[in-house]
């Protein structure tokens, strides 16, 4: 899918790429006629992960980011004053799921060699997805909080903005599939 999205790049729609092999003849503008049914949110951070185009960052950031604030609101978060906690919250969501770092088990490769083993198994240190969570210390360093504050208070308010934001891809993601094997 990564591959497929790529294409909607500027450079690839200027220089007019086809598919050779494996794509089944699928066009920059299939893909983005795919990605009609998305929500804003979703389609900037689709563009934002899978072409790398930072151009939609600020955008993408308010959007998800008043979105934050409705789970806060719904969930009468008290907010310290002045800590633009939430606004930390989100933009540490972004980078987390826009720029993963790599399992240093496998190397981002999503599957280890077993001493003995004849082929690969799944990295049980990522779980297969060849990336590494970021912890909480880490988390608590990034919303300038401390660790027991970070857990006690903000570990799980956290995780339902990055539970949304990896939605947001995941469901975008989803979207384009069902939309392009429909077509096919």
């Amino acid at each position: 899918m990564p591959e497929l999205l790529a294409r909607l790049t500027v450079r690839a729609q200027n220089v007019g790429e086809r598919s050779n092999g494996g794509t089944g003849g699928i066009t920059p503008q299939d893909i983005a006629a795919a990605c009609a049914g998305m929500t804003h949110a979703q389609y900037l951070l689709i563009l934002r992960i899978y072409t790398h185009d930072t151009s939609v960052q600020s955008r993408l950031f308010y959007l998800v980011y008043d979105q934050a604030m409705t789970i806060a609101t719904r969930g009468r978060w008290r907010l310290p004053a002045g800590k633009e906690l939430v606004r930390k919250m989100v933009g540490l969501a972004l980078a987390e799921i826009i720029e993963p770092v790599s399992c240093h088990v496998c190397g981002g490769k999503c599957e280890v060699w077993l001493k003995g083993m004849s082929v690969p198994t799944i990295c049980k240190d990522c779980k297969g997805t060849g990336k590494r969570a970021a912890t909480s210390r880490h988390r608590a360093a990034a919303l300038e909080l401390d660790e027991s504050t970070f857990a006690k208070y903000w570990r799980d308010r956290y995780e339902q903005i990055y539970a949304h934001v990896r939605e947001l891809d995941s469901d975008g993601l989803r979207k384009i599939k069902k939309r392009l094997l429909s077509e096919s």
